[in-house]
């Protein structure tokens, strides 16, 4: 390992679930480093994600207080990291979380559903942003009716692969036949390339419009089975993404766009739409995709 002097960082918010891994765990050990964000696993398989600005706070997430630590210059991937109910130390850094402020990670689902209003009334608003900024990840350009690239390639595969998930969610759901719920989770799991796969990403949309329009019981509940499907055919980390988005919980993008539905003020509808679709390379594009196709279905 090359010699870099220690760096101490401090916390400015943690999740619950943050909390909670660092209140069980004594040992961890770096998964994966990001330019912005590490995700840690302990013992018992559970993932906890520390990131600097400018990213925000997510459902287990630890997030530091700027300026931060450069990952990139201290964090090793497979490096162990000692734990304690207040910190993290690694071979040559630390975070301190001890005065670090909760985040809550459910957006206001229920609120959402309390006013009367249904997500639908602006999302004309939310397929617009998606529109004038042009699908790029697989599920989007389903969604809005754009070929595959490659006519008999890699890609065009993948965007039948997606339109058969799709519809095969899209038919479970409608018809609450959750039977079929858990073979349409299979069929999208894993599916595409990268960190998150493109549907697992859709997966989580899919859930999250569940959240935004049934009762909690019930968007739990299919959200179990999602889960129970999809995790053992993902990565560690996108099924933590995925156990997370059952639960209701997102990622900070998301607490904006919910409020803004409730409301249906469709310059923030759009600015929160905007900036999901800013996340990763295709993982908010494909996300939003889901929840598009969930909440309502195109025609």
């Amino acid at each position: 390992m090359r010699h870099v002097a220690a760096l101490a960082a401090s916390a400015d918010l943690i999740s619950p679930a943050a909390q909670r891994w660092l209140a069980e765990a004594i040992t961890g050990r770096v998964l994966h480093v990001f330019e912005a964000a590490a995700y840690l696993i302990n013992s018992e398989g559970s993932i906890l994600l520390v990131a600097r600005p400018p990213l925000g706070p997510g459902p287990f997430t630890l997030v530091l207080a700027a300026p931060g630590l450069d990952f990139l210059e201290t964090v090793e991937v497979g490096e162990d990291v000692n734990v304690t109910s207040g910190s993290l130390t690694g071979a040559h850094w630390s975070v301190d979380a001890a005065t670090a402020r909760p985040w809550e990670p459910r957006p206001a689902w229920g609120a959402l559903r309390r006013r009367g209003s249904r997500p639908t009334d602006a999302l004309p608003a939310v397929r617009q942003a998606f529109a004038d900024r042009g699908p790029r990840g697989p599920f989007g350009r389903v969604l809005f009716g754009f070929p595959a690239r490659d006519d008999l390639g890699v890609e065009a595969r993948l965007q039948e692969r997606a339109r058969e998930g799709m519809a095969a969610l899209a038919a479970a759901l409608k018809t609450d036949r959750y039977s079929s719920l858990e073979s349409a989770a299979v069929a999208l799991a894993g599916l595409g390339g990268g960190f998150t796969p493109a549907g697992d990403d859709f997966l989580m949309g899919a859930m999250f419009a569940c959240w935004a329009t049934r009762p909690d019981r019930e968007a739990g509940q299919i959200g179990e089975m999602i889960v129970r499907a999809a995790a053992p055919r993902t990565t560690t980390a996108s099924a933590a993404w995925l156990s997370a988005a059952a639960r209701g919980e997102a990622s900070w993008p998301w607490h904006p766009l919910v409020d803004s539905l409730a409301t249906g003020e469709a310059t923030a509808v759009t600015q929160a739409a905007e900036t999901i679709l800013e996340t990763g390379h295709t993982s908010g594009e494909d996300a939003l995709a889901g929840f598009l196709a969930t909440v309502h279905p195109a025609r």
